[in-house]
């Protein structure tokens, strides 16, 4: 089991990433919905822009969950019985 100032740490930075892909994702769906009762993109530029840094940071969040998340709830419930 990992110890509990490493495993506060890394849920600490999680909660972090969270509120931040919120706060990116309430900005885009913004400029979707303007997008799609428009019809136009404003400023294609800026919008690529937007959507590049959502998803690098939504990969970089799904990497580290994978990466550091996965492996203590997979050992938590690697001897436990399963119920469906």
């Amino acid at each position: 089991m990992p110890d509990a100032t490493k495993t506060a740490g890394s849920t600490q930075r999680l909660r972090i990433e969270h509120v931040e892909d919120e706060c990116f994702a309430d900005e885009l769906t913004e400029i979707l919905f303007k997008i799609g009762h428009e019809g136009v993109v404003a400023n294609a530029e800026m919008f690529g822009f937007m959507l590049r840094g959502f998803f690098e940071g939504t990969r970089r969040h799904i990497a580290f969950e994978s990466e550091h998340i996965a492996p203590i709830v997979r050992g938590a419930f690697a001897n436990a019985p399963h119920e469906i």
